[in-house]
């Protein structure tokens, strides 16, 4: 009798490490998943980022251009000017200098 209640303790014990390592591998599994579907969510997660960050770095070199374009514009506008301004200033003068040296004339021919 003892041999028997012992053999029927030992397989119950067996049974029930069988059972609880099973359940025990099944949980694993099931964290390994789960850690798996996560991996995977984060690489989308970075990779959306990166696309992000790459947009923006997109935009504001675009952004940059344009206000380069844009001051390249400027520069030329105020060059055209300040020759504009240059020239202008160089017939005044030359005007002036011919009206000074009629003025000149006039009261050398008036003596």
């Amino acid at each position: 009798m003892k041999r028997v209640l012992l053999v029927l303790l030992t397989a119950i014990f067996v049974s029930a490490s069988a059972i609880s390592c099973r359940e025990t591998a099944d949980k694993a599994k099931e964290a390994g998943d789960q850690v798996e579907e996560a991996m995977e969510e984060a690489g989308k997660d970075l990779e959306e980022a990166a696309d992000d960050a790459k947009e923006g770095i997109d935009e504001a070199v675009e952004g940059m251009k344009e206000a380069g374009e844009d001051l390249e514009e400027a520069g030329k506008k105020a060059m055209d000017e300040m020759k504009k301004a240059g020239e202008d200033a160089k017939e005044d003068l030359e005007k002036a200098g011919e009206d000074l040296k009629e003025g000149v004339k006039k009261a050398v021919d008036s003596m």
